[in-house]
């Protein structure tokens, strides 16, 4: 069997979100000890600069997220991907942590069937601000991560994703990722601002 590897994770959905570059992470930002709460992000939320839907409700102990557009008709689209996320504290900044867990095309495990090989679920991290009806997810610029590991700026071990253009995946382990993300939390150039706003779904 030809094996490959498909690093599958909110890049779809990412990059419509927050432009066409980003990170993963291989390893959760989160633990327990930073997690954190916030009903007020349950609901219905829409960019403010193109009909993208992302749906946020509690599920066990996580959130589930979805993500989907609008067709011109007023329906929502059927390409659809799915997530399961944490939110976390690190200081003053609360950020999610999301895994895709499947999509329209199925769950991973499908997805792996249909390639022939391994489906690896990586991490995408955005640093959440809320206030009221409006969400704004702040998300890492590749481009800016990767140019400031190459240069020995930032402690992070960051690799491209293959086939991936202007993707790259970030190898260290929690502790690492954790310290990143308290450097940078307040460096503009590390972050991409997608706003969103509170909205009834659209039609299905």
């Amino acid at each position: 069997m030809r094996a490959m590897l498909g690093v599958f994770t909110v890049l779809a959905s990412a990059a419509v979100l927050t432009g066409c570059s980003g990170v993963v992470m291989l390893n959760p930002a989160h633990t327990p000890e930073t997690v954190f709460e916030d009903a007020g992000l349950a609901g219905t939320w829409k960019l403010d600069s193109d009909d993208i839907y992302v749906v946020l409700a509690r599920e066990a102990d996580a959130w589930r997220v979805e993500v989907y557009g609008e067709k011109d008709d007023g329906k929502a689209t059927e390409e659809r991907y799915l997530f399961s996320g944490h939110l976390f504290r690190l200081d003053k900044q609360v950020y999610l942590d999301a895994v895709m867990t499947g999509s329209h095309a199925g769950t991973l495990k499908d997805v792996a069937m249909d390639t022939d090989g391994l489906v690896l679920a990586t991490h995408y991290v955005a640093r959440v601000e809320r206030d009221g009806d409006t969400l704004v997810l702040y998300t890492l610029d590749g481009a800016w991560v990767a140019e400031q590991a190459a240069a020995g700026k930032v402690p992070l071990t960051v690799v491209p994703v293959p086939e991936k253009d202007k993707w790259w995946l970030v190898t260290d382990g929690t502790d690492k990722v954790q310290d990143f993300l308290r450097s940078v939390a307040e460096t503009p150039e590390a972050w991409g601002p997608a706003k969103l706003v509170r909205q009834a779904p659209p039609k299905e």
